[in-house]
């Protein structure tokens, strides 16, 4: 179902940037979209639950679809300053739910073992991706790279 990553962002490159793909690309894109389609449908007849995983994770790849899709106006900007401001807005968002739902306590070895993480992580990933997106476009980048999530992200 990840893979469906590859195929929504290809998409909406197409649609949004007008990125073309050839026929290997196109191909490629069917047998992603006939794979993930083949294990949604062979998990409908099962529980709602799993459905309802299935649906959930396929939210989460347009939603990273849409991440890759729109970053390719950032990938321009100096990398460093986008994953800067992409953390810096993720991780108050974070402190907030954090603090919303009283799970603020945090060791120093464990915040420091997090920083690290999301350094290395988040930061390196992106700042690689979004040149690779200067390079190659937003549509080539998430056909070659279907990012792993990191929670899954």
């Amino acid at each position: 179902m990840l893979t469906l990553e590859a195929v929504f962002t290809v998409l909406l490159s197409c649609l949004l940037y007008r990125e073309h793909i050839d026929l290997r690309v196109g191909l490629a894109i069917a047998l992603l979209t006939l794979g993930g389609g083949l294990l949604v449908f062979d998990r409908a007849g099962n529980e709602i639950t799993q459905v309802i995983g299935l649906l959930a994770v396929m939210g989460a790849t347009i939603s990273w679809a849409v991440d890759n899709t729109l970053s390719r106006a950032l990938a321009d900007l100096d990398p460093g300053q986008v994953v800067l401001g992409k953390a810096t807005v993720g991780s108050g968002c974070s402190f907030m739910i954090a603090a919303a739902t009283g799970e603020t306590a945090l060791s120093l070895y464990a915040g420091i073992g997090l920083f690290l993480i999301g350094m290395i992580g988040y930061g390196l990933s992106l700042r690689f991706y979004l040149l690779a997106q200067r390079a190659l476009g937003a549509a080539r980048t998430g056909q070659y790279s279907p990012r792993l999530p990191l929670s899954a992200r």
